[in-house]
């Protein structure tokens, strides 16, 4: 009778275990189909939207190019190295104080406007007697305003 019972329980534990296998995976297969469908459908998306980025860069190079053609015929002639070096400056970033004043110490001391004692006292005295090397410069004689013009002209 307990082998009967044993066998019982044990064809009931085997039956439910195959039951729950083909379940898991019939599930797993269905799972496995929904996920190459989407894989195949944003394979798609992805192929559509690149085809869309190339057209768009595409027409980019084109009005970019229309534009360069625009702006050479409205100027007739290429720009002067001069006019290059103007357009240039206007698209770099403003100088800093520390810039502005080492290109205007720069410009006086190889101009022989001041030598170097001059300019250490100077630049010591930036901010309490001028704002820049210049205007401190002028404020101690060292230099007259056309002087201080030029060198702020040579920026």
């Amino acid at each position: 009778m307990e082998f009967a019972v044993l066998f019982v329980v044990i064809s009931v534990v085997l039956v439910s275990g195959f039951a729950i296998h083909s379940r898991i995976k019939s599930w797993i297969e269905d799972n496995e189909e929904r996920l190459a469908q989407a894989e195949e459908e944003a394979s798609h998306m992805l192929a559509g939207i690149l085809a869309e980025k190339r057209e768009i860069e595409g027409r980019l190079a084109e009005l970019e190019s229309q534009i360069s053609l625009a702006a050479w015929s409205k100027a007739d002639t290429p720009p002067t190295a001069a006019e290059a070096a103007k357009a240039a400056a206007r698209q770099r970033p403003p100088l800093t104080a520390e810039e502005r004043n080492a290109r205007l110490s720069r410009w006086l001391l190889k101009n022989n406007k001041v030598n170097l004692e001059q300019l250490g006292k100077a630049s010591r005295l930036i901010g309490q007697i001028g704002n820049d090397v210049v205007e401190t410069c002028l404020l101690l004689h060292f230099i007259d305003a056309e002087t201080a013009r030029a060198a702020f002209n040579s920026l």
